[in-house]
């Protein structure tokens, strides 16, 4: 079962995506969207533009990203996945992260930086599954999609039997996590302002890794 702080684990896969500039000349809030586009939508072409990297190195990025995070359940669950779980957690983890809804509200010239503000509805899913993960109910849950499936709980003492049990271990908790990620569910409006930092030297704008951290953690909270 996913533990706290797998779950937190994942938030830092999330905020671990790069942190690239820009052309000084680029809207600040066009980059922001664009930035966070890439991340949660895949939609690389826009970002490509406002920093000159290729859409490969976003691309590449991002499959990196969903990457990490199977490879943090398989962690968790402490035995090899199938191709088949990798692939159903990497396709749900995806797709949750396409439902990202943010917009600029403004953004505005602070001493050489500038303040984007933005509106966003929180992906709630992660932050509802840490907040509901009660041990004895998950325990409850897994001894009945065992029966479900016909495992004799009164005789698991031949090796068939425990590696049967430990294969409905990982479909269980690889099916728990899919179904966590596919129940789609938002937060309440809210707004966030972060700092797009403006470097006259080097005549650039970027959002620094903790500040992204900070954005993105909003959108998808966990704690």
């Amino acid at each position: 079962m996913l533990k706290k702080k797998r779950l937190a684990l994942i938030a830092i896969i999330i905020s671990s995506f790069m942190v690239l500039t820009a052309c000084s000349s680029i809207d600040p809030s066009s980059y922001v969207v664009n930035q966070l586009d890439a991340l949660f939508k895949a939609e690389f072409e826009a970002a490509s533009e406002d920093t000159g990297d290729s859409v490969e190195r976003y691309q590449q990025e991002r499959e990196e990203m969903l990457n990490a995070f199977v490879h943090e359940v398989e962690r968790e669950v402490g035995l090899a996945l199938t191709d088949e779980h990798r692939e159903s957690l990497m396709d749900a983890f995806d797709s949750l992260l396409r439902q990202a809804q943010y917009e600029v509200v403004s953004h505005e010239r602070v001493d050489d930086n500038y303040e984007v503000t933005l509106r966003i509805r929180p992906i709630m899913n992660l932050l509802e599954a840490n907040e509901n993960m009660d041990e004895a109910e998950m325990e409850a849950a897994m001894l009945a999609y065992f029966l479900d499936r016909g495992f004799d709980l009164e005789n698991p003492d031949g090796t068939e039997d425990l590696e049967e049990l430990m294969a409905l271990v990982v479909d269980f908790t690889i099916d728990t996590m899919i179904a966590v990620l596919e129940d789609v569910s938002h937060g309440e409006e809210e707004e966030i302002t972060v700092t797009v930092i403006r470097d006259t030297d080097e005549r650039v704008i970027y959002m620094s890794e903790p500040e992204l951290e900070r954005l993105t953690l909003a959108i998808m909270p966990v704690q």
